[in-house]
């Protein structure tokens, strides 16, 4: 089975999965505005939108409201009121903002590290908007930290699409094999399978990516993420014969 899988990759080459080191919550400094501002130009403009200016500060409290999981009325009363923020964020969501700074982060920048991990919160925290797209592009990315929980718990596109291709074909002609053995087999080898592409329905509290970071560093150690199990192994699934 391990020939099948050996071509299949989560990440591009050259990219490997991690985590980002978390970074307390402090407002943006100036280098780092500077370097995200262009992206507000594609989602603030309109009426009743924040203005340039506004939006730096409305940046900051959807960070700051990634980076302290609670409900949006707790933001602190400087920002402004929490449905207001609560509503742009969704509409930048919408438009793709956390999206675009996910591709813009992925690469490590000196003097942006807190960037990155704050984009992660962010784009964790839209994962209900995001949906499926999302936690692609950030397994795609090897952005762990922007996924909820560790990436097997979690549905995989890519490895469907990939199953389709390669096993789905070889499935059909056992399937059709007039020894039921070898038809339960396969069916059997068919749900494992659509089980690691759908995820786990419900996420166990202690594995969810927001509990974990609090034991950060003695639980995760370096910035790379913890190996997920080997669902590729030969030892885990086998062609029916």
């Amino acid at each position: 089975m391990s020939r099948f899988f050996k071509n299949f990759r989560q990440t591009p080459p050259g990219i490997q999965a991690r985590l980002t080191r978390p970074v307390p919550w402090r407002p943006m400094n100036d280098e780092e505005w500077e370097a995200v501002m262009h992206f507000m130009v594609f989602v603030h403009p309109g009426p009743g939108r924040p203005t340039i200016h506004g939006a730096r500060r409305a940046l900051d409290a959807c960070f700051h409201a990634a980076c302290f999981p609670g409900p949006w009325k707790k933001l602190p009363a400087a920002f402004g009121k929490p449905d207001s923020i609560h509503r742009l964020f969704r509409r930048w969501t919408h438009a793709g903002l956390w999206k675009m700074m996910l591709k813009f982060v992925a690469k490590e920048r000196p003097g942006l590290q807190a960037i990155q991990y704050w984009v992660c919160r962010a784009f964790r925290r839209a994962w209900r908007i995001q949906g499926l797209a999302g936690l692609s592009l950030a397994r795609r990315l090897g952005l762990d930290s922007a996924l909820r929980a560790p990436s097997w718990l979690l549905p995989d596109a890519d490895l469907s699409a990939f199953l389709h291709s390669r096993i789905l074909p070889r499935a059909e002609a056992g399937l059709l094999n007039p020894n039921p053995r070898i038809q339960r087999q396969w069916v059997d080898l068919l749900l494992r399978l659509h089980s690691q592409c759908i995820g786990r329905r419900t996420l166990p509290r202690h594995l969810l990516l927001t509990h974990q970071e609090a034991l950060w560093p003695e639980r995760f150690g370096p910035v790379l993420a913890p190996p997920s199990p080997p669902w590729h192994a030969p030892a885990m699934v086998a062609f029916p014969s």
